[in-house]
């Protein structure tokens, strides 16, 4: 199976390495902006970049996964709901 995985931090990376362990081929969305391009498994193909840009990389559009997994959080619930929830909408309907 090809999953997209949004966002490779800590827990997005090892779920990479998981999937990756199981056969599957992993692709990795991620803008980099709390991350560290070293959080990639070697072995995922990586895209940088946001959903809400909608050219995310000339290479995603090839990738065409089947699922998306995706693994954004925001620590401070508050700041979550005054900020996130909104783009997080707006992200996967460009996606979408």
């Amino acid at each position: 199976m090809r999953i997209l995985i949004s966002v490779c931090r800590f827990i997005g990376s090892n779920i990479a390495d998981g999937f990756l362990a199981d056969g599957h081929e992993v692709g990795v969305l991620d803008d980099l902006s709390t991350g560290f391009r070293s959080n990639v498994p070697q072995a995922a193909a990586f895209f940088q970049g946001i959903f809400v840009t909608r050219i995310c990389s000339p290479r995603l559009d090839d990738f065409r996964p089947d699922v998306i997994d995706h693994h954004a959080a925001q620590m401070d619930v508050r700041k979550s709901w005054k900020t996130r929830v909104r783009r997080g909408v707006q992200r996967r309907r460009s996606l979408i």
